[in-house]
């Protein structure tokens, strides 16, 4: 560095460099214009420590990255909160499904059971229904009722007996329509009302073996007609569908 002094500096001057470190510089014997050469010890810094204090305080940035430390070991606890939760969830769907799986085929089986047993119970409900209709078509068909069916095949009121034949050593029944009419000679009941009790009998009895339907069916098709004044006399014969066993319970 140059330095020019003024005309008028005088004597000694002190040139302090770097704290303690000084050089005394003559003046006397300069003239103006002159340059004095000022040399200087200056020491080179060749490291530099930096010490933190014990108790450190945290400033603005300091307490961001700490929040961002904090929030990343957070966000590692929550991740595996949330995969341990996710796992438990899929093992529960899992069982779940499997729960709901087993559920609907034990329902599906119970539907099954109970159509089945429904159906079974509509069955058997027909079948009951049937036969009580049946019975009370039996029930009202009486002695009346078979009386007034002759009249309106023939005209006249027939009397009716059972009669067994035998055919190569084959015994059948049949159900006689006699040509003994109501009010004639040769009809054997004295009254109306004894006609009507044998009818009545007759009746039940083929209620019992189920053999009513069969002969108002034959009642119905045949063409024949009971005749008195021929030798012999002309029956119409209605057969009846009996067991050996049936066919001597009606005889006896």
């Amino acid at each position: 560095m140059a330095f020019s002094p003024s005309s008028s500096c005088r004597g000694m001057m002190d040139v302090n460099v770097n704290q303690g470190s000084s050089k005394s510089v003559g003046l006397k014997g300069l003239h103006f214009g002159d340059v004095v050469p000022i040399t200087t010890h200056t020491p080179f810094v060749t490291s530099i420590s930096h010490r933190r204090p014990s108790t450190q305080l945290f400033g603005f940035f300091d307490d961001l990255m700490k929040g961002f430390e904090q929030g990343g070991d957070n966000d590692d606890q929550n991740k595996s909160k949330k995969g341990g939760m996710e796992k438990k969830n899929d093992d529960e769907q899992e069982l779940n499904e499997a729960d709901f799986v087993q559920e609907l085929k034990r329902r599906r089986e119970l539907d099954t059971e109970n159509a089945s047993a429904n159906s079974n119970k509509i069955v058997a409900s027909n079948v009951m229904t049937k036969q009580d209709e049946e019975e009370d078509e039996d029930s009202e068909f009486d002695g009346y009722a078979l009386r007034d069916a002759i009249y309106n095949k023939w005209g006249q009121c027939f009397d009716v007996d059972f009669q067994p034949v035998t055919t190569f050593g084959f015994r059948e029944l049949y159900l006689n329509v006699m040509p003994f009419r109501l009010g004639g000679k040769r009809f054997r009941h004295k009254t109306e009302l004894d006609y009507l009790c044998h009818l009545q009998a007759v009746v039940e009895i083929l209620v019992k073996y189920e053999q009513l339907d069969y002969v108002l069916s034959q009642l119905e098709e045949t063409t024949k007609k009971p005749r008195a004044g021929t030798s012999p006399l002309v029956a119409v014969p209605f057969r009846l569908d009996l067991t050996e066993e049936e066919l001597n319970s009606i005889l006896q």
